[in-house]
């Protein structure tokens, strides 16, 4: 994924004509966070090429998929895409409640692409509005629509969140009939300090953006040492991916992020009250950036808190400091979504050659499986890797796992790679994508 401030690319819309002004999937359910309605959300593939893809090769390319189960079908209904578009043409995803808009726009700005798009002369895009009860499948169907009908795809732009995917994550994640897509990609996570670099200033506020359109709370941490950035950057992933997968707890409930790590959500007014004026992630601070009316940082906003409240003579809410200590020690370990899990294991695999390189050299390396250690419940193993082949290891546990089921020391040992889920190199600090 490519951070998306380089520039927007998506060609401006004064009138705001884009907009889908549908109600939220009929629903009128009242809930504790006060989530506003979800906009619409809009994807786009930038692309290269003398002309632009024509509406008649995207009926062709439906009309090859329409004996598909849950295919996308054209409507033959009225259904604008923005004024800038070259043509538009609305469809329906699935089963999906709402009707989407695909269109094709020239790109007026390619020099704020950034480097994987830098190429592009048009870009086809999408736009609905997520359905909050599984606004995964909804996101991954618009994506894997514009990726299919597209020819060499450059990369995928989330107008949302203002996040690129490059060509090497479309072929891995986003092609084929069982895509690994999930949950931390419908949001990101921003943060804000008033030293410069954010690690290194004394309180940072960190915040997603993306939630919102999935029926969920936007997730905050406030007076967090900028120190802690990359353990709280994961942490915020975490949770929001679990959001987006189960539904929110209420204000002041705490919940399991992973044995044996706690946390609680509380409303952010409830955590700013006490805040200096010129507090980073304060309300002055927030309405500085957004305003003081239709700000979306003053609408349905969840702090991760400790759970328990902090201060003799005025409680208050904290950051969740033992949390993120017992995640920083390997005593907790973070509970991820399926869809997270195929993901990870997906880009493993993928680096699988270079593992067996790293492994040959003599280098140490870990690797996490996943394994059942309890009935019905599959959990994240790490171990020390002893040996590998082409499609198996052997290795030992690190540490005890927190149900007692398996002590640390004990020998594991794989035939095939289908459970393996991360792998790391200590030595170099690299891996299929990070782990702890």
């Amino acid at each position: 994924m490519i951070d998306g401030h380089s520039g927007r690319t998506m060609n401006q819309d004064p009138d705001q004509s884009r907009a889908i002004g549908l109600s939220i999937l009929g629903s009128n359910q009242v809930e504790p966070w006060g989530l506003p309605d979800p906009g619409p959300s809009t994807l786009a593939v930038a692309l290269g090429g003398e002309q632009p893809p024509s509406r008649e090769e995207l009926s062709r390319f439906l009309l090859e998929r329409s004996s598909a189960e849950e295919s996308v079908r054209e409507l033959d209904e009225q259904l604008a895409g923005p004024p800038f578009a070259l043509w538009s043409m609305p469809v329906a995803i699935g089963s999906h409640p709402i009707p989407a808009v695909v269109w094709v726009e020239q790109v007026q700005d390619p020099e704020g692409l950034p480097p994987v798009a830098a190429q592009a002369r048009w870009l086809l895009a999408v736009q609905t509005i997520l359905d909050p009860q599984q606004p995964l499948d909804t996101w991954t169907r618009m994506a894997g629509l514009l990726v299919d009908a597209s020819t060499e795809p450059l990369a995928l732009l989330d107008e949302e969140t203002e996040q690129w995917f490059g060509p090497e994550e479309l072929s891995l994640h986003f092609r084929g009939d069982a895509p690994t897509i999930h949950e931390e990609m419908l949001f990101r996570v921003d943060a804000f300090a008033l030293e410069s670099p954010p690690e290194h200033a004394d309180s940072i506020w960190l915040h997603t953006r993306g939630l919102h359109r999935c029926g969920c709370p936007e997730l905050e941490l406030l007076e967090l040492p900028g120190e802690r950035m990359s353990t709280a950057h994961e942490l915020l992933n975490a949770v929001g991916a679990m959001l987006v997968a189960r539904g929110t707890p209420g204000p002041g409930e705490p919940f399991e992020i992973g044995p044996p790590a706690r946390l609680m959500l509380q409303d952010w007014t409830r955590c700013t009250e006490f805040l200096s004026d010129g507090s980073v992630g304060g309300r002055r601070h927030r309405e500085t950036l957004g305003g003081s009316r239709d700000n979306p940082l003053l609408v349905a906003r969840a702090v991760l808190c400790s759970p328990e409240l902090a201060g003799t003579f005025r409680k208050i809410h904290v950051w969740p400091r033992e949390t993120m200590d017992s995640i920083d020690s390997g005593e907790s370990a973070l509970e991820r979504t399926p869809s997270w899990t195929r993901h990870r294991s997906a880009i493993a695999r993928s680096l699988w050659p270079r593992f067996l390189e790293l492994h040959r050299s003599g280098s140490s390396l870990l690797a996490c499986i996943a394994m059942e250690l309890l009935p019905g419940s599959r959990e994240h193993v790490w171990v020390r890797v002893l040996e590998a082949g082409e499609d198996s290891l052997s290795g030992v546990t690190l540490s005890d796992h927190p149900s007692g089921s398996l002590p640390g020391g004990s020998r594991v040992d794989l035939d095939r790679l289908d459970t393996l889920v991360d792998w790391f190199c200590p030595e170099q600090d690299s891996s299929s994508g990070g782990a702890r």
